[in-house]
């Protein structure tokens, strides 16, 4: 069973209504200053690798990209990434210490802890306990339920019509609990969470899920990709 990788197609302005029209002027989008802090990111574009390339940019580090190749192993100069990463997936971020992070709710978590001013994740208390939560369940829920629909290059099962229909279920649960107060998933201020579920959504068309039947998901994702660090990090990993 080999892996068939969606990742790499490029948003184009007309695919799926994709782009918004005008880019949504609040809420506060970025850090008022870029940091200059090397740190390397190990990515496959439009992986979930993106979710930590986008919430980098949000607190104004923008970081080497290293471009992953999951059927060789290998990177774009020819190293395995098992030699950074043992675990041999993406995202694999290295800090300016050499310290090695990997996973994405984690990695989301520990730069919300280093950059506490962009706000990835609310400051604490309910608000906070509830970002976390939708970081697991995007990761368990979502995210796991992705892989056969999305991964495999098999003829039609009904594990992968059973994955497909758990996505939906999933994404509908989502879809129930975008806030009616402000233009992001928590409210007024983007964060980690929009990031991460950002990603599930582009990955809908190649996992063959309508989106279209959540009206709010797609003005949602159309919000998030009018936002200048989205655009960026797209734009970096030959998105858009």
């Amino acid at each position: 069973m080999q892996a068939n990788l969606p990742f790499g197609r490029r948003v184009h302005p007309n695919d799926e209504k994709a782009l918004p029209a005008v880019r949504i002027l609040f809420g506060r989008l970025r850090p008022p200053t870029t940091r200059k802090i090397l740190m390397k990111l190990y990515y496959i574009p439009s992986a979930c690798s993106l979710a930590v390339h986008i919430a980098l940019r949000q607190v104004g580090v923008v970081p080497e990209l290293v471009r992953y190749d999951p059927v060789t192993g290998k990177d774009e100069t020819g190293a395995a990434l098992k030699d950074v990463n043992p675990k041999g997936y993406v995202p694999t971020l290295i800090d300016k210490d050499g310290d090695v992070l990997t996973e994405v709710v984690a990695t989301l978590v520990e730069l919300d802890g280093r950059y506490p001013e962009a706000e990835l994740l609310p400051v604490g208390g309910a608000d906070r306990r509830r970002a976390l939560e939708w970081l697991a369940y995007t990761s368990a829920e979502l995210h796991r339920n992705f892989i056969l629909p999305l991964f495999m290059d098999v003829p039609q099962t009904e594990d992968i019509t059973a994955a497909r229909a758990k996505v939906e279920m999933r994404l509908e649960h989502a879809a129930a609990n975008v806030s009616a107060s402000g233009p992001y998933f928590m409210g007024a201020q983007i964060g980690a969470v929009d990031f991460y579920l950002l990603v599930m959504m582009l990955w809908t068309g190649p996992a063959k899920v309508n989106l279209e039947q959540w009206p709010q998901m797609v003005a949602y994702r159309d919000r998030l990709l009018a936002v200048e660090p989205v655009r960026e990090a797209m734009k970096a990993e030959g998105l858009i």
